[in-house]
């Protein structure tokens, strides 16, 4: 009773007065059936995601949310993807996303992200570093449709830092398409 009447706020979020910790969640040879399937902005969402295995664990103190990946893997089908492997850790402090050591590797892709992100509920601030050794193209356009017909597998190191109306990007991508380093400002916040 003491978690549902007591509540704290922050940030536009409420939640129990009490902290609240769990060490280990695990899944083993989990799956998922998604029954109504509805493409979001472009994104073809997987109809079955099968052989899922996590572990992580989860900590919360009033208003304050923390999530440690130790691994995460699966298979999803119509579309296909396999996801070998993702880890790290998520923590949400005030207004703020904090990501750290986010580790992603798919059959073709191996993708690492670090930062924030600021005022996440409202106005977002990006503070994040992005980087890859290998993207496959083809394989994220099973996802996402309007990247067909491009088959690059770039590396690259992108800073992303500001809001979205005038985010700062800081980049060095590299493909056998050739080679792209610069600094640009981007409105990702228009249509």
């Amino acid at each position: 009773s003491q978690l549902t009447k007591k509540q704290e706020s922050q940030a536009d979020r409420q939640g129990p007065l009490a902290p609240i910790r769990i060490d280990e969640v695990g899944i083993s040879n989990g799956s998922i059936l998604v029954a109504d399937r509805v493409a979001a902005n472009g994104v073809r969402i997987p109809r079955r995601v099968e052989r899922i295995d996590a572990k992580l664990s989860f900590a919360y103190e009033p208003v304050h949310y923390s999530i440690a990946i130790d691994h995460v893997s699966f298979r999803a089908l119509e579309p296909e993807l396999a996801l070998n492997s993702f880890s790290g850790a998520m923590a949400i402090r005030d207004d703020t996303l904090f990501l750290q050591s986010i580790a992603i590797r798919t059959a073709e892709t191996s993708l690492a992200v670090d930062g924030a992100i600021e005022h996440y509920l409202s106005s977002p601030v990006l503070k994040l570093k992005v980087t890859s050794d290998k993207t496959s193209v083809p394989e994220i356009a099973q996802l996402v449709p309007a990247v067909t017909g491009i088959a690059l597998q770039p590396a690259f190191e992108v800073s992303l830092n500001g809001p979205l109306d005038r985010l700062g990007v800081d980049m060095d991508v590299r493909s056998s398409a050739g080679q792209v380093t610069g600094t640009l400002t981007a409105d990702l916040a228009a249509p």
